[in-house]
């Protein structure tokens, strides 16, 4: 079966869709990593109030939520 604008598939389509998205989860979760990680002080400890997804465009903003470590209502301390 061909499609009329490319050769791939539906299938093919969301399966590259979904290597994108994991690839820019791992890119997000690493920067937050680092982030707590680079700060050898201490800070004081936070509850997260809001999360925003910005600039994600083939994935919906669910998947991302369902992917980061951290939740809204979460606390943040130095562990």
């Amino acid at each position: 079966m061909t499609f009329p604008d490319s050769s791939e598939t539906p299938v093919h389509r969301a399966r590259r869709r979904q290597m994108n998205a994991g690839a820019w989860l791992k890119i997000l979760h690493m920067l937050l990593l680092a982030a707590l990680a680079h700060s050898a002080e201490a800070f004081d400890p936070f509850t997260v109030r809001d999360i925003r997804v910005e600039g994600v465009q083939r994935t919906d903003a669910g998947t991302v939520f369902n992917y980061l470590p951290i939740k809204v209502g979460d606390g943040v301390d130095d562990e």
